[in-house]
């Protein structure tokens, strides 16, 4: 059985998707499913709550294409944003959004923006 749905893609993502649907001799749908069904794979049924510092310093594997390869880069002088260095996906570009983010981001010596920036990816992940 299968579902109908849409999704909003940004653009680039979308022609990348393209290309690797191509090279894998797939339609889109089918390369997007692939990529789900593998990103999804290897987790447990509910995903486990993070609790403490690993929530927002230890990043999840990239919800496109599974790989670990994510980085935090900052995007204006007070915010950041994560960017996945495989596929290219990106989280929000976010500022620090309560107390708790600024003291995370004084004890970790992290760009401000940045706290957030990582619980944003980790939670959409």
């Amino acid at each position: 059985m299968t579902t109908r749905s849409q999704f909003r893609i940004p653009d680039g993502l979308y022609e990348e998707l393209k290309k690797w649907a191509q090279a894998n001799h797939r339609s889109v749908n089918a390369e997007l499913v692939a990529r789900l069904e593998k990103s999804l794979g290897d987790e447990p049924e509910v995903a486990p709550a993070l609790t403490g510092e690993d929530k927002e310093s230890t990043l999840k594997p990239c919800p496109f294409c599974g790989t670990d390869d994510a980085f935090v880069e900052r995007g204006t002088l007070s915010s950041c944003f994560v960017m996945c260095n495989q596929c290219q996906a990106r989280g929000p570009d976010t500022c620090p959004e309560d107390d708790r983010d600024l003291e995370l981001e004084e004890e970790n010596d992290w760009e401000p923006g940045e706290a957030a920036a990582r619980r944003l990816w980790n939670r959409r992940a």
